[in-house]
C-alpha cells in the first residue's frame, strides 16, 4: 500500500495551455496535437474547457458539440501539481516542442483548499444500479443493495463524478450480471487517479487490487480513498508497463484514448485467460479505431456502455 499522507499541499499550481493558431481548424489541429503529445509524456489527467472559471463543456442536452466529425475542440486545457518546478519543466518543454504555432502557456498559484473545497460543495454524487459514489461524509441516502464509495477531494483532480467513470461503474454492474465479475480474482487499474474503479472492484469481491499511475502525489491521493473505504489495494507509481503481478482477471483503464492505443499490447500481455480488460475516456466517434487497435493485439468486444457519449468498452481475448 502507498503510504498515506493526510497533508495536503497549501498550493497547487496550474498549467493553462491555449490554442492560438490563425485559424479555428488549425487551432483545433494544434490541440490534438498537444493532447497527443501530452499523453506520450503520461500526462493524463487534465481539465479541459474552461475559459475564466466557466466550464465551456458542459454535459447537456449536446454533450458532443464541441467534439464534431471535424474535430473542432479548441478549448483549454489545464494540468495541476503540487510540484512548480515539474509543471514549469512541462511547460518548458511544451514551449519548445510547439514554438511559432500559436500554443500559449500560462502557470498559475491556486490555493488547494479553494478548490478542494469547491469538489466538495458541487461533486452531488453519482448512483448506478449496484453502485451509490458521494463525498466523504455526504448526507446522502444509501440505495439498498447498491455498493458504497466515498471519495476525498484531493490531487487527483477528479470528483469520480465524471460521465466516463459513470460508464466505467455501469460497465462493472453489467459484467456482475453476466457473470463476468470473479470473487477472488485480480484486478488491474492503469491510471488509477482517485482509485475509484479499483475500489470498486475490491468492493466487488476482487481479491487482489492494484492501482498504477505516473504521479506520487495521485497515489497518496487514493490511498486515502482506499483507507476512507477500508479497501486494500496496492498501489505502484510508474509509467513503463506491464506491472508485477500478471495475469489479472480483470485490466481497467480510464485514460486519455491515444494512451489506450499504445498501452494496448500490455493490456492484453496482462490479461488472464477468460479475463476482461475495461477501457473508458473516449468518446463515441472514437470507438471504431480503438476496436481497430484492439483486434490487432488479440481483443475482441463483447460489451458497450455510453453515458452521455462517453464510452465504456469489455474486451475479452479473441
Amino acid at each position: 500500500m502507498w503510504p498515506v499522507n493526510d497533508q495536503l499541499s497549501d498550493v497547487t499550481f496550474e498549467l493553462t495551455l491555449a490554442f492560438g493558431a490563425p485559424t479555428p481548424d488549425a487551432s483545433a489541429a494544434l490541440k490534438r496535437r498537444v493532447l497527443a503529445w501530452l499523453a506520450a509524456r503520461g500526462v493524463t489527467d487534465f481539465v479541459e474547457g474552461v475559459i475564466d472559471g466557466v466550464d465551456t463543456l458542459v454535459e447537456g442536452d449536446d454533450p458532443l458539440a464541441a467534439f464534431t466529425d471535424e474535430g473542432r475542440d479548441t478549448t483549454p486545457v489545464s494540468v495541476f501539481d503540487f510540484d512548480e518546478a515539474r509543471l514549469d519543466a512541462l511547460a518548458d518543454a511544451a514551449r519548445a516542442a510547439f514554438s511559432g504555432v500559436g500554443l500559449g502557456l500560462k502557470v498559475s498559484r491556486l490555493s488547494t483548499r479553494s478548490w478542494s473545497e469547491a469538489w466538495q460543495a458541487e461533486f452531488a454524487g453519482l448512483t448506478t444500479d449496484g453502485f451509490v459514489v458521494r463525498p466523504v461524509g455526504a448526507k446522502l441516502p444509501e440505495a439498498a443493495g447498491r455498493v458504497l464509495i466515498e471519495l476525498i477531494p484531493g490531487a487527483a483532480f477528479g470528483a469520480g463524478d465524471h460521465a466516463t467513470t459513470e460508464a466505467c461503474l455501469e460497465a462493472l454492474d453489467e459484467l456482475a450480471a453476466r457473470g463476468r465479475l470473479r470473487a477472488g480474482g485480480r484486478c488491474l487499474d492503469v491510471g488509477t487517479g482517485t482509485g475509484i474503479l479499483g475500489i470498486a472492484a475490491a468492493k466487488r469481491g476482487y481479491g487482489y487490487v492494484l492501482g498504477t499511475d505516473i504521479d506520487p502525489d495521485v497515489l497518496r491521493e487514493a490511498a486515502k480513498n482506499c483507507a476512507a473505504n477500508k479497501v486494500a489495494m496496492g498501489l505502484v507509481c510508474c509509467d513503463t508497463p506491464p506491472p508485477p503481478g500478471a495475469p489479472y482477471d480483470l485490466v481497467c483503464a480510464n485514460i486519455l484514448v491515444p494512451v489506450l492505443h499504445a498501452l494496448m499490447p500490455h493490456f492484453k500481455a496482462n490479461l488472464a485467460a477468460a479475463g476482461t480488460v475495461l477501457l473508458a475516456g473516449f468518446i463515441d466517434k472514437e470507438l471504431p479505431p480503438l476496436l481497430a487497435t484492439a483486434a490487432a493485439n488479440g481483443l475482441k468486444p463483447f460489451a458497450t456502455r455510453a453515458v452521455r457519449g462517453w464510452v465504456a468498452l469489455a474486451l475479452e481475448s479473441s
